[in-house]
């Protein structure tokens, strides 16, 4: 689990979870702000590489259950 800021440590704008479940491993994300942001998740085994993308003005999270 991972919380990032962008202008100051004390204010979060988004959470991003990872759970494995052994043969797959899932991302959840959330924004706790309307600012534009691209997540980006590497397999560090496979190098396979996912972005989520939110444009700006929206509140807006995600999951995908099937990301690796």
């Amino acid at each position: 689990t991972g919380a990032f800021w962008f202008t100051q440590s004390s204010n979060l704008e988004i959470l991003v979870k990872t759970l494995d479940f052994g043969d797959k491993i899932l991302v959840i994300y959330g924004s706790l702000s309307d600012f534009e942001y691209a997540i980006r998740v590497t397999d560090t085994t496979t190098g396979a590489v996912k972005v989520y993308e939110n444009a700006a003005g929206n509140f807006c999270g995600g999951l995908d259950d099937n990301a690796f």
